[in-house]
C-alpha cells in the first residue's frame, strides 16, 4: 500500500538547482511527487499526462529540465526520482522497521549459536542458505552468475570541449561561450545522451552548419522594436524548452540555399519527433 504522504523539505527553496528550475518544471515536480509510488517510479508518460490534466510534450519538457539537474532519471519513456530513499525513506512504517530489527537480530543470534555448536563451518552453511534464499526459486549462486544478462551499451561520455570547439568554428557570429559552468555542461550532456544519433561529432557539426540557414537565431531578423538583436548561443539552444523547438524546426521558417545535406537533415529531424509523438500517446 502506498504511502498517504510524502516529505517536502524547507530548505528546498535555497537550493541552486531548484532555482534554475522553470516555473512549469518546478509545478510539474511537485505533482510528480504526488503520483509517485513508495520507491519513486512514475507511471508511463500517458498515464502521468492524464492523470496531471497536462499534455504529453509539456510534461516531457519539465522532464527534461528535472533530469538535466540530476534530479530524475528519464529516458524519454518513464521517468524515477533519484535519490529517493535519501529523502523519502524507506516507506516502511515503524512497526515494519521494528519488525525488521527484530527478524536481523535473531538472525545474528542465531548465527552465533551455531558457530559455538559447530564452528566456522556451520556458519558458513547458514549464510549460504541465506544466500539461496535472497536467489530467484530455481537458481543458484553458480547458474545465477552463468546466466547474467550482458549489461547494456554504455553511453559514451560527452566531449563538451569538441562540441564547444565545433560551435566555435562553425558559428563565429554567435556569442562565444567564455563560461561553461555545471548548469550548461548538465544540459548539453543530457541533449548528447537523449538519442544515439547525437554520440557523435558529425551529427553536432551538420546541426550548426543548419543552424546558420535560420535567420532568426544567427541574428538576421528585425528585432521587435526596442529590442536589440537576438543571436542564440549554445547554453541557450541546449536549454530543455528551446531544443525541442529546434528540432521542430521552428526557427527555421524560410528552407531555401539549404545544401542536400542540411534538407535531409531537417527532414530527418521531422521523422525522429513524429516517432516520440507516437510513442508519447
Amino acid at each position: 500500500m502506498r504511502q498517504p504522504w510524502v516529505k517536502i523539505h524547507r530548505e528546498m527553496l535555497a537550493n541552486p538547482k531548484y532555482g534554475i528550475l522553470s516555473g512549469d518544471a518546478r509545478l510539474v515536480f511537485y505533482e510528480l511527487l504526488l503520483c509517485s509510488e513508495d520507491d519513486g517510479a512514475l507511471p508511463a508518460v500517458k498515464d502521468l499526462a492524464w492523470m496531471m490534466r497536462r499534455l504529453p510534450a509539456d510534461l516531457g519538457a519539465a522532464l527534461d529540465e528535472l533530469a538535466a539537474i540530476g534530479w530524475m532519471e528519464w529516458d524519454g519513456q518513464t521517468a524515477k526520482f533519484l535519490h529517493w530513499t535519501e529523502y523519502q525513506g524507506t516507506g516502511k512504517s515503524s512497526a515494519q522497521r521494528s519488525r525488521d530489527y527484530r527478524q536481523r537480530r535473531g538472525n545474528v543470534a542465531a548465527t552465533s549459536r551455531q558457530r559455538t555448536r559447530d564452528g566456522l563451518d556451520v556458519e558458513e552453511e547458514v549464510e549460504e542458505e541465506e544466500e539461496k534464499k535472497r536467489l530467484p526459486v530455481g537458481e543458484t549462486p553458480t547458474s545465477s552468475s552463468a546466466t547474467a544478462v550482458d549489461p547494456a551499451p554504455k553511453v559514451p561520455d560527452c566531449p563538451q570541449q569538441a562540441i564547444l570547439d565545433l560551435y566555435h568554428r562553425i558559428l563565429p557570429e554567435l556569442p562565444r561561450m567564455r563560461t561553461w559552468g555545471p548548469d550548461r555542461q548538465a544540459n548539453l550532456r543530457s541533449r548528447w545522451r537523449e538519442d544515439p544519433k547525437r554520440q557523435d561529432l558529425a551529427w553536432w557539426e551538420t546541426l550548426f552548419t543548419w543552424i546558420r540557414k535560420s535567420d532568426f537565431l544567427m541574428g538576421r531578423s528585425m528585432p521587435v522594436q526596442g529590442r536589440p538583436v537576438f543571436l542564440a548561443s549554445l547554453a541557450w539552444l541546449t536549454l530543455p524548452r528551446n531544443w525541442g523547438k529546434l528540432q521542430d524546426g521552428a526557427y527555421h521558417r524560410e528552407a531555401k540555399n539549404m545544401s542536400r545535406q542540411e534538407w535531409a537533415f531537417a527532414k530527418a529531424m521531422d521523422r525522429i519527433n513524429a516517432e516520440t509523438d507516437e510513442e508519447v500517446q
